[in-house]
């Protein structure tokens, strides 16, 4: 693959996403601290300074907590929303010199990278995803969304490579210790995405050219890696897709590098 998406990071408790292609590196997200994801960074030969820049899809914890320490520390541009960038400003008002660059509306340049942004239905101002493009190919990050429209299945259409949100078995979610409006939350359309949902959208990109599948954003208390990937596992079989021959299937840990 051209370009290379590996999960630093994934989940409730932090997520971080690597993306490279020519001589260009991006973090997706920053949902860890500062020093584990420098940690993270150093295990892939990688510093911050080697980071062009850092795309935030929303301003919820799991993906900013590690983001005032990294501006104070480093110069690395920052890109999110305006409306991202409207509820999570309060948390750098004592770094005056910190401005994000704005996420523009259609495709923008980062080195080699071709980057553009699509919207998400999440309980946050602005979510986005993003899609890439290096030299022909196209690679696509989707996490955090209660559901799959169209237009978001049109923005992940030809990618290569894809990342996308398989974060809760139904009945695991419905049974388990969460209380009844954080559950209501969670099936929501402005939650996340279940396996099964997850499944069908995969398997319809498939057959439209991916190759390389990477379930992410796993609930740690209303799924398991085996459920998240025996769901799309099975709706590949049924459009004889296999996914352990031609296609690349697998589920990002929690953490790819720990101490």
């Amino acid at each position: 693959m051209r370009i290379q998406i590996t999960p630093l990071f994934s989940g409730s408790t932090g997520n971080c996403i690597l993306v490279q292609a020519g001589g260009t590196n991006v973090l997706v997200d920053a949902g860890i601290t500062a020093k584990a994801l420098t940690g993270a960074l150093a295990q892939t030969g990688l510093r911050m300074d080697d980071i062009a820049a850092v795309l935030i899809t929303h301003e919820h914890a799991d993906h900013i907590k590690g983001l005032p320490v990294l501006v104070k520390k480093y110069s690395t541009p920052v890109y999110a929303t305006e409306g991202t960038w409207r509820i999570m400003h309060g948390k750098f008002r004592e770094i005056p010199k910190f401005r994000p660059v704005f996420v523009p509306d259609g495709a923008f340049y980062i080195g080699d990278l071709a980057v553009d942004s699509f919207p998400l239905s999440h309980d946050a101002a602005q979510p986005v995803g993003y899609a890439f493009f290096h030299m022909g190919e196209k690679a696509s990050i989707a996490t955090d969304t209660g559901y799959v429209s169209k237009g978001m299945i049109r923005a992940l259409e030809g990618s290569a490579t894809i990342l996308l949100e398989s974060n809760h078995d139904p009945v695991m979610l419905q049974t388990g210790p969460y209380p009844g409006i954080l559950k209501r939350r969670v099936a929501s359309r402005k939650g996340h995405l279940s396996n099964e949902d997850c499944a069908r959208v995969v398997a319809h990109l498939a057959q439209c050219g991916t190759k390389q599948v990477i379930l992410g954003h796993l609930s740690m208390k209303n799924n398991t890696p085996e459920l998240a990937y025996e769901s799309t596992f099975r709706a590949l079989q049924e459009i004889n897709i296999d996914p352990e021959n031609g296609l690349s299937l697998s589920v990002a840990p929690p953490a790819l590098f720990t101490d």
